[in-house]
C-alpha cells in the first residue's frame, strides 16, 4: 500500500469497482481481501493511514519517504491541520463555558449560604463601622476588619454588647480605630459569670445616659 501510495502523492482512492476500498485494493495488489482489510485497519489505527470519508485514504509515511509533496497531498495535509485547530478551538470553548458555569454556581451557592446564615448584632455593628470608614475615605480592608474584631475581643472578651458599644463610640466620635469606652461601668470591666446580666443592664443604662447609638 505504501509503495503504491508513493506514486500518487500518498493518496489512494476507492473508485467504487468493488464493495469497499479494501476489496478494491486487494484486487489491485493481487492479495486476499481479508488480509488487506486487516492491514488497512492496522494502518488506520496507528496513524499510518488516514481517511475522512472512506473514499480518499492518505498515507503520510509514503509522502515523508519520497521527500516531496504533491498538490493533492498538500491539500490533505492542510485540511488535517485545519481540522485539528478547529477541534482544539471547540475544546477550549467548551472548557471556557464550563468554567464560567462552575464559577456562577459557586457564587450562587455562596450567596445562598450568606442569606441563610443569621447575621449577629455584632456583625451588623461592624458593617456600620465599615461604612463609616468608607465615608471617611479610609476604607477598611477585609484584613482590617478581621484585626478590628480581634481588637474588640481584647477590649471586651466574650462581651458582644460591650463590643457593639465600642464600635458605636468610634463612629460617634469619628475615630478610625476602636478604644475602651469612656467612663464605662466598672461592672463591665470586672464582670464574672454571676454578674453578666447585671453588667449588660448597666451597659445599656450607661449607653442611654451618654447617647451611644446601638
Amino acid at each position: 500500500m505504501q509503495l503504491k501510495a508513493i506514486k500518487t502523492d500518498g493518496i489512494l482512492r476507492w473508485s467504487g469497482l468493488e464493495d469497499d476500498f479494501a476489496k478494491e485494493l486487494a484486487l489491485d495488489l493481487d492479495e486476499e481481501p481479508d488480509n488487506v482489510a486487516v492491514t488497512l485497519q492496522y494502518l488506520l489505527s496507528t496513524g499510518l493511514a488516514e481517511t475522512e470519508n472512506n473514499i480518499d485514504f492518505f498515507f503520510p509515511f509514503a509522502v515523508e519517504n519520497t521527500g516531496s509533496e504533491g498538490a493533492s497531498a498538500k491539500r490533505v495535509r492542510e485540511y488535517r491541520a485545519k481540522q485539528t485547530l478547529q477541534c482544539n478551538a471547540d475544546v477550549t470553548q467548551v472548557k471556557r463555558i464550563g468554567n464560567g458555569e462552575i464559577e456562577k454556581e459557586i457564587e450562587k451557592e455562596k450567596d445562598t449560604r450568606d442569606r441563610d446564615r443569621e447575621v449577629t448584632p455584632l456583625e451588623l455593628a461592624m458593617d456600620e463601622f465599615v461604612k463609616f470608614r468608607k465615608a471617611m475615605k479610609k476604607p477598611l480592608t477585609d484584613k482590617g476588619r478581621e484585626l478590628t474584631l480581634q481588637e474588640l475581643e481584647k477590649l471586651a472578651p466574650g462581651n458582644e454588647e460591650l463590643q457593639i458599644a465600642i464600635l458605636n463610640q468610634s463612629i460617634q466620635r469619628g475615630w478610625q480605630g476602636v478604644f475602651p469606652l469612656k467612663e464605662q461601668p466598672k461592672a463591665v470591666v470586672q464582670q464574672g459569670p454571676r454578674t453578666q446580666a447585671k453588667a449588660i443592664a448597666d451597659l445599656m443604662e450607661w449607653g442611654e445616659k451618654h447617647d451611644v447609638h446601638r
